[in-house]
C-alpha cells in the first residue's frame, strides 16, 4: 500500500494543529513520525484513520484520491490505528476481543466455533512474533500484552498499513524490543507501519525514514543512513542540542534529611478495579525529607498507589 496526505491543515480555534503537512508513506515501509509533545504528530495520522476531518488537503490511497470520514473508510482501505488507550472490552477474552466486529453479527460467542479463528489467528501470533494467552480476560493482562491484542486485532482484519501512537510508552525496555521486533516482521511481509513518537533512540535502528514535525509544520525528513538523535532532535526543537552534555549537567542536589530513617514503606501491595488488576506487587520505601516521585501514563496505577496508601482501598 502506498499512501499520500497533502497539504494537510488542521485548526481547532485559535490553535493551528496542523499546516500544510505533506508526508509519504511507501509500500512495506517504515515511517518515523516524530516531534515534540503537541507537534501534530497524532493529528495527522488521527485524519488518516478518519478521526478528524482535515480543513485543507487531499488523502491519495494506492494512486487514487479518497474521501476518509471516519474510521470505518480507513478500515475499508486496510487502514488501522492502534492509540496510546486501548479500545478492548475487559470482560472478553484476548480472542474474542479480536474477533470482535469481524463476523456477520447474527452469531454470539456461544454459538461461534471459536476454533475456526483461533487457528488463523495463532499462525498471525507465530508469524508476527506476538504471543498473547487467547483465553485470558483482557481485564486481567498488563499493557503490553492489550497492545499486541490491539495490533492482532488489526492484523486479522488484514491491515495493510498500521499506525502505531506512541507505543512505547506502556512498555518495559524488553517489551519495547519485542514491539519493534514484530514491527519488522510486519515489513517482511508487505505492511507498512506508522511509528508515531518522540523517543528517537528507541526507533533509530527500526524505521527506514523519519518525518519530523514542529509546531504544526512540516520540517524535514531524514532517510535511513542520516538517521542520527542528534540531528533528528536538533530538527525537532529548532536548535542544535549536545544531550551527553545537556544531561550530565543536570545535578539533582541531595535533599536534607535523604539518610533518615525510613518514614514509609510498603511490600508487594496488589489490588483491583472494575477493570482487573490495578497494581501488582508494589513495593518502595520514602525516607523523612525526600522528595519521591511516582511516575506513568494516566490509568497506570498512580491514583489507586495513592489511594491504597492513604487507606481508601485495600
Amino acid at each position: 500500500m502506498e499512501v499520500e496526505m497533502k497539504e494537510i491543515s488542521k485548526r481547532f480555534g485559535e490553535v493551528q494543529a496542523l499546516d500544510n503537512v505533506s508526508m509519504k508513506i511507501g509500500s512495506g515501509e517504515i515511517v518515523g513520525l516524530v516531534g515534540e509533545n503537541g507537534a501534530g504528530k497524532t493529528t495527522l495520522m488521527n485524519i488518516l484513520y478518519g478521526l478528524y476531518k482535515a480543513d485543507k488537503g487531499r488523502i491519495i490511497v494506492n494512486g487514487r484520491e479518497t474521501n476518509i470520514q471516519s474510521p470505518k473508510d480507513a478500515i475499508s482501505h486496510k487502514i488501522f490505528m492502534v492509540h496510546q488507550h486501548f479500545k478492548l472490552i475487559g470482560n472478553f477474552t484476548s480472542l474474542e476481543n479480536i474477533i470482535l466486529g469481524s463476523t456477520s453479527g447474527r452469531e454470539d460467542f456461544k454459538r461461534m466455533n471459536l476454533q475456526v479463528y483461533r487457528k488463523r489467528i495463532e499462525e498471525l501470533m507465530r508469524e508476527h512474533k506476538l504471543e498473547i494467552p487467547l483465553d485470558e480476560k483482557v481485564k486481567n493482562l498488563p499493557a503490553g500484552t492489550q497492545q499486541r491484542i490491539e495490533i492482532l486485532k488489526a492484523l486479522y482484519r488484514m491491515a495493510e498499513l498500521l499506525i502505531l501512537d506512541e507505543p512505547t510508552t506502556n512498555l518495559t525496555p524488553q517489551e519495547t524490543d519485542e514491539l519493534l521486533r514484530s514491527v519488522l516482521e510486519m515489513k517482511k511481509r508487505g505492511i507498512s507501519v506508522v511509528l508515531i513518537t518522540h523517543k528517537i533512540r528507541e526507533i533509530v535502528e527500526t524505521v527506514d525514514r523519519v518525518v519530523v514535525l514542529r509546531k504544526g509544520k512540516l520540517v524535514g525528513e531524514v532517510p535511513k543512513n542520516e538517521i542520527t538523535p542528534e540531528k533528528v532532535v536538533e530538527m525537532m526543537v529548532g536548535r542544535k542540542v549536545d544531550l551527553e552534555s545537556e544531561l550530565s549537567n543536570i545535578i539533582v542536589p541531595r535533599a536534607p534529611g535523604a539518610e533518615e530513617a525510613e518514614i514509609l514503606r510498603i511490600e508487594g501491595i496488589s489490588t483491583t478495579g472494575d477493570e482487573g488488576i490495578k497494581l501488582k506487587d508494589i513495593s518502595l520505601a520514602v525516607r523523612r525529607g525526600e522528595i519521591f516521585g511516582i511516575a506513568g501514563v494516566s490509568g497506570n496505577g498512580q491514583k489507586e498507589l495513592c489511594e491504597t496508601i492513604m487507606g481508601i482501598h485495600r
